[in-house]
């Protein structure tokens, strides 16, 4: 299955604005207190680093596409019949391992993609507390062996 982004998107654009958003996120996690965690109807841990994380990534997408919702494992999240009309969202993760971060370990994460007709055709992955992070755009062919994948994305670190 391969993934085509509208010709009308600017990713290339984007992509950079993602990297940034990402990173902001990754210093409102840093900079939060550990304090403050309440506990999620699932029983897993929310912290204000989840929260702080996600008003970041809310407001960024929110100005770079403002016609593209946004679900967020932090925000208000549309019904299944609404989000089914959906063809193109953003899917973010304001801060994955919400435990390891609490536990004072450096693995954890802060995700966005970019899914149209339920396919990732952009995303960021940071992984703050590291100083890296993962990027992949554009025509990512996702029968392929993952050594294909691997080399369409870039790796940085700071």
């Amino acid at each position: 299955m391969t993934a085509h982004a509208p010709p009308t998107w600017p990713l290339g654009a984007w992509l950079p604005r993602l990297v940034a958003l990402a990173q902001a996120a990754g210093q409102a996690i840093l900079d939060a207190p550990r304090d403050g965690v309440e506990t999620k109807t699932d029983g897993s841990p929310v912290a204000r680093a989840d929260r702080a994380a996600h008003a970041v990534v809310a407001a960024g997408l929110a100005e770079l596409a403002p016609d593209l919702p946004v679900v967020s494992e932090e925000g208000v999240v549309a019904g299944a019949a609404e989000r089914a009309r959906w063809s193109t969202f953003w899917l973010v993760d304001p801060l994955d391992g919400t435990k390891e971060y609490l536990q004072g370990v450096p693995d954890f994460t802060v995700n966005i993609a970019l899914i149209h007709h339920g396919v990732p055709v952009a995303g960021v992955v940071h992984a703050p507390a590291r100083a890296h992070r993962l990027v992949v755009v554009g025509d990512v062919d996702l029968d392929a062996p993952v050594q294909r994948a691997v080399a369409v994305a870039g790796v940085v670190g700071d």
